[in-house]
């Protein structure tokens, strides 16, 4: 037996003893807060933790996972629907699962991720649905001409007696004989 034979064989069972101890496993850590919050988008990565933290075993009970996930649901459609009041209703319940939830059905570490980041998005939702503002311009020349197209198609009475004319500054009115 050769000295170098014996140490590349070893070498060779030493790696695969080696590999035989990796474990590859899978875990979700924190992220900064998006800079422009999507609710919608946020949400969906709540159902997505919820998703993982059953993969990982953090979610115990299948009973508990069901609820969280109705919760989340009853969040996504109050959302949809532009309702931020009930959809912070439905987040809080959410919560309350969560902290009510025994440690037997649920771990610290999804406790934690399915908690803080509930808060969030419940803390980000206004009170109440605030329309978007539309934008209006108000350069005098661009409202002198819809002021004139709209004079212009305008008749002041039903028998045809009285019209409007429009000149470049003012509006006059003229009577017709019929």
């Amino acid at each position: 037996m050769e000295e170098g034979s014996a140490s590349e064989e070893g070498a060779k069972i030493a790696r695969e003893i080696e590999e035989s101890l990796k474990v590859k496993k899978k875990t979700i850590g924190p992220t900064a807060p998006p800079r422009d919050l999507s609710f919608m988008v946020f949400l969906e990565t709540i159902e997505v933790y919820l998703d993982e933290s059953m993969d990982l075993g953090w979610v115990i009970d299948i009973a508990l996972a069901s609820a969280l996930q109705s919760k989340l649901e009853a969040a996504r459609s109050f959302i949809e629907a532009e309702d931020p009041t009930k959809a912070k209703l439905a987040l809080g319940e959410f919560m309350d699962l969560i902290e009510n939830a025994e440690a037997s059905k649920l771990t610290s570490e999804g406790r934690g991720l399915l908690f803080y980041n509930a808060r969030y998005l419940k803390e980000a939702l206004p009170d109440t649905y605030i329309p978007p503002v539309r934008s209006l311009s108000l350069a005098p020349e661009e409202h002198k001409k819809k002021a004139v197209n709209l004079l212009n198609g305008l008749t002041a009475s039903q028998n045809g007696t009285c019209h409007k004319t429009v000149t470049s500054h003012n509006v006059t009115e003229t009577a017709t004989s019929s």
